[in-house]
């Protein structure tokens, strides 16, 4: 008896665990084969988490360089603890993925802890499908808070539905909302969510106390950030609104559509909502109104929702990672209870093959993928870097993709997209940002050379990252194209002389490192 308690409480989960770490630790091995052993994300955006945490641990500046705020990283939390360990460590490029790592290895504890009641073969199959259908270990290679986000997901699921049907206050989500809010702002919605259910119940007090942890989280950011002179947000999150439509009836309509893309651009979700749907009709009866589990079907439902209707999926795999999480955790945890008529078997049966046939090819793909990705970082984002670092190590620079060029180098930046650069997200928000002022702000801020991807800048229909069409007085020097593009903005990026006089130098270093790029990178004279 002890020892198959033990199995249950320690080896199950341990087992998985090691899993997670073993798959992720392969994943990265077959992603450096192709980079000459350098270790690369996949995203810049991982680079830009690094460069913050970097500059805070060892300049106190909360920043992509030493030299000004910049509010990039929608994880202030995340990033803090990143930068602790960097503060003992110094910078190290492979400490995220560990950290990452870590955080999906939690996952799987939690996950075994809000499965805890079901037998160990059904268990078994919700570890298996957490690890691989998620999958844990393609998130972790992003060495970003998706990881951690899912782990506090699945915990915040188990106290609050629990807590819900007791009618006893869990006096630990007040600590773990505030956290939960800092780590993902996507984690207002099951807060938001569970909130409003507590209240129904006539639990006002409670209730209230989650929402004002929730907007304390909210408001201790703030406060930094207005302290520096910028807004209450992240700028990647207030970047969203700059191209809503206006008034409330451009409000709900655009409301509608990001629903319906995001409905049909993540049909593993789809299907899983159906089947949430689902579970709580087969429940009525084998359990009561108020049970945790049928609680838990419906908070995760109503967060699918929001999320689509507010947020976005997608983007390496990473932003729906913990709604997929949450769903198998939850459909799992109420499969005692389902009591089917024969049309709803039928239903459920087809959505859940539809699910687990959607989800599988996304993890299939997500695994290929991702070693694409990182390779086009080290064509693309690390390559910059690198020549930065030989040519220009102290220059002032404007770019799009500021990630790996501010993580290895001290450059002076304009963020041409806004992500780090509070001036340049004005600008955006009130319909001034054109060509004349991207010349104006370069010449008072004393750019040397642009790097950025010219499909972004034009005075047509731009991406959402972009802009106006550059001044025609910046002089490209020569672009830099590769063929097979997975998850970059785009394919080809182009190396531009800002001041006249600078276009020979920039020249000559471009042609001095065409021995150094990697041959799938093909270099265009301008």
């Amino acid at each position: 008896m002890k020892t198959s308690v033990t199995l249950d409480k320690v080896w199950l989960p341990a087992g998985f665990a090691c899993l997670v770490a073993a798959l992720t630790g392969a994943l990265i091995f077959l992603s450096s084969r192709s980079t000459g052993t350098q270790f690369v994300y996949p995203l810049d955006d991982t680079y830009i988490m690094m460069a913050i945490a970097k500059n805070f641990a060892h300049s106190a500046v909360w920043g992509v360089t030493p030299f000004s705020f910049s509010p990039a990283s929608s994880t202030p939390l995340y990033t803090l603890l990143l930068s602790g360990f960097y503060w003992i460590t110094g910078p190290n490029t492979w400490l995220p993925a560990a950290l990452a790592t870590t955080c999906a290895c939690l996952t799987v504890v939690e996950a075994n802890t809000s499965m805890a009641e079901l037998p160990r073969m059904l268990r078994a199959a919700g570890l298996l499908s957490i690890v691989l259908l998620v999958p844990l270990y393609v998130i972790a290679l992003t060495g970003m808070e998706h990881c951690l986000h899912i782990y506090l997901s699945l915990l915040f699921l188990r106290l609050a539905s629990t807590s819900i049907e007791s009618g006893r206050p869990a006096r630990l989500l007040v600590l773990l909302v505030p956290v939960m809010v800092l780590v993902r702002y996507e984690s207002l919605f099951p807060i938001g969510i569970c909130s409003g259910i507590l209240i129904l119940r006539k639990r006002w007090l409670f209730g209230l106390t989650l929402l004002l942890a929730a907007g304390a989280a909210l408001a201790t950011y703030a406060a930094f950030s207005i302290a520096h002179g910028c807004g209450w947000l992240p700028n990647s999150i207030l970047m969203k609104g700059t191209q809503s439509s206006p008034g409330t009836g451009g409000l709900l309509q655009s409301m509608l559509v990001r629903l319906i893309v995001n409905l049909i651009a993540a049909p593993y979700c789809t299907a899983l909502l159906v089947l949430l749907l689902l579970g709580l009709l087969a429940t009525r009866g084998a359990a009561p109104i108020w049970d945790r589990r049928r609680i838990a079907l419906a908070i995760v439902s109503l967060a699918i929702l929001a999320h689509f209707t507010f947020a976005r999926v997608g983007w390496v795999y990473r932003y729906e990672a913990y709604l997929i999480a949450l769903s198998l955790v939850c459909l799992a945890c109420v499969t005692p209870l389902l009591r089917f008529t024969a049309a709803m078997r039928l239903a459920f049966g087809t959505c859940a093959a539809a699910a687990l046939l959607s989800l599988a090819f996304r993890s299939y793909g997500s695994t290929a993928n991702i070693q694409k990705a990182s390779f086009n970082i080290y064509e693309q984002q690390y390559q910059m870097s690198k020549f930065v670092s030989r040519y220009y190590p102290h220059a002032a620079i404007a770019a799009n993709d500021i990630g790996w060029i501010t993580y290895a180098n001290d450059v002076h930046l304009v963020d041409l997209v806004g992500l780090a650069d509070w001036e340049v997200l004005q600008a955006k928000q009130k319909h001034e940002y054109t060509t004349s002022f991207i010349d104006s702000l370069a010449s008072r801020r004393q750019v040397d050379i642009a790097i950025v991807y010219d499909s972004w800048f034009n005075d047509g229909q731009h991406s959402e990252f972009g802009g106006p069409a550059l001044p025609r007085t910046w002089l490209r020097a020569a672009r830099w194209h590769i063929e097979d593009n997975h998850f970059l903005g785009g394919d080809t990026v182009s190396f531009y002389a800002v001041k006249p006089d600078g276009i020979g130098a920039l020249q000559s270093a471009l042609q001095d490192y065409k021995a150094s790029l990697p041959r799938s990178v093909q270099v265009l004279e301008k």
